[in-house]
């Protein structure tokens, strides 16, 4: 078989790199060129951290189809990555990128993608049909990933979805036993796989055997079990559980011997307390009694002298509310008379107005009877001339019919 560093994976586009590498790094040791790593940079694109087990992981190689001209893999697995309903397959429509793509493996090309975008696209499809055309001849196209076993060349599988490479190869290799008879004697517990993993160990080492072994502790005890892989024990998880328990109840024992002396000193202490708060009450209480003694004498004091305080306060008030009244009932007065004043005042004011408008109506009234007269004999003298213009028509008119016979015999 192969070992990982003579894998490459080559992909279009800088984003899928990014996230084939991230997708990866968990498992191997991705390794860009010098290229595609200045690009992703360019891009924003933080590196890969720094990890302490890259020297325990295979190395793969990834790359940008564009950045791995001039160089060659053994095996070469390519994204095509487009696919869509709109068949639109970018700049691989390049025949350079397409012989790129096919010159840069020495034993076997692996292309995963959809071959319908790429078919049926209307830039570049003349020429993806026939590339897929001369791969249809060959019988190298398949609905999946075809794999077959190394040990058993017989087992031949298409994996169409990630999970099968777990249902079908959990191991690399198929889904029959190892069967392989370790240096410790016990039977290879893995399916079928390579002899070796990665290329970085022998899966059949001992150091890999992890077969559950049985056996008495060191104190003859307690049954003990280890991997097969591991030295045995050297000391009982139980005995420990044992030690540690009888520790426990020991500790516990002197934390309650410990509380009962505690306890004690405590009830000592409280009855010393008791005793002396009852003596301590006792003399609260005499000094409280003869403290309410004064206090009481000290209040009815208090209160006698209140009550004079009080009777004069009432004289005071008595006074100062009697003259307040006086006063009230005096500006009261005072306002009623300005009250009247001003009524006075108002009426005066009224009746002048009253005067004032009457005498006006009539210097009005005299004013429009004036008027009245006059246009009275305006009228008059105006129905007058007309008249006398009307009579002086008819006058003419007789005058000019007299005159018209006497014309008329003349002739």
């Amino acid at each position: 078989g192969y070992k990982s560093e003579n894998i490459v994976v080559l992909t279009p586009y800088l984003g899928q790199l990014h996230q084939l590498r991230d997708a990866l790094k968990h498992d191997n040791d991705p390794i860009l060129n010098d290229l595609d790593s200045s690009d992703l940079a360019r891009a924003g694109i933080s590196g890969s951290a720094p990890s302490e087990l890259k020297a325990k992981k295979g190395r793969i190689h990834l790359a940008t189809i564009d950045n791995y001209q001039g160089e060659e893999s053994d095996i070469v697995v390519t994204s095509l990555t487009r696919s869509n309903k709109s068949n639109a397959i970018g700049f691989m429509h390049s025949p350079g990128r397409l012989n790129v793509l096919l010159s840069r493996a020495r034993d076997g090309l692996i292309l995963i993608g959809n071959s319908q975008t790429f078919l049926h696209s209307r830039k570049g499809g003349a020429l993806w049909r026939q590339f897929f055309t001369l791969l249809e001849k060959g019988q190298y196209v398949y609905q999946g990933f075809p794999v077959k076993c190394q040990r058993h060349p017989d087992h031949v599988i298409l994996l169409k979805r990630a999970s099968d490479f777990d249902k079908h190869c959990p191991d690399g290799g198929c889904t029959e036993a190892c069967g392989f008879t370790l240096a410790c004697g016990h039977t290879c517990p893995m399916k079928c796989h390579p002899d070796r993993s990665s290329g970085l160990h022998n899966p059949h080492d001992r150091s890999q055997c992890k077969i559950e072994m049985n056996g008495k502790c060191p104190a003859g005890h307690h049954r003990i079990s280890w991997e097969c892989r591991l030295p045995r024990p050297s000391d009982c998880s139980t005995c420990a559980k044992e030690a540690k328990r009888l520790d426990e109840i020991a500790r516990q024992k002197r934390e309650a011997q410990k509380k009962r002396e505690e306890a004690e000193a405590e009830h000592r202490r409280q009855v010393a307390e008791l005793l002396q708060a009852e003596r301590a009450v006792k003399e609260q209480r005499r000094l409280q009694e003869e403290r309410e003694a004064r206090e009481e004498a000290e209040a009815e004091h208090r209160r006698q002298l209140a009550e004079l305080l009080q009777a004069k306060s009432a004289a005071e008030e008595q006074r100062r509310l009697q003259e307040e009244r006086e006063a009230h009932a005096r500006e009261r007065l005072r306002r009623h008379e300005e009250d009247r004043k001003r009524q006075e005042e108002r009426e005066r004011q009224r009746l002048m107005e009253e005067r004032e408008e009457e005498e006006r109506k009539r210097e009005e009234e005299l004013e429009m009877e004036g008027l009245h007269q006059e246009t009275l004999w305006r009228t008059k003298q105006r129905l007058v001339e007309e008249r006398e213009a009307e009579i002086r028509r008819e006058q003419a008119l007789a005058e000019a019919e007299r005159r018209e016979p006497s014309s008329c015999t003349i002739q």
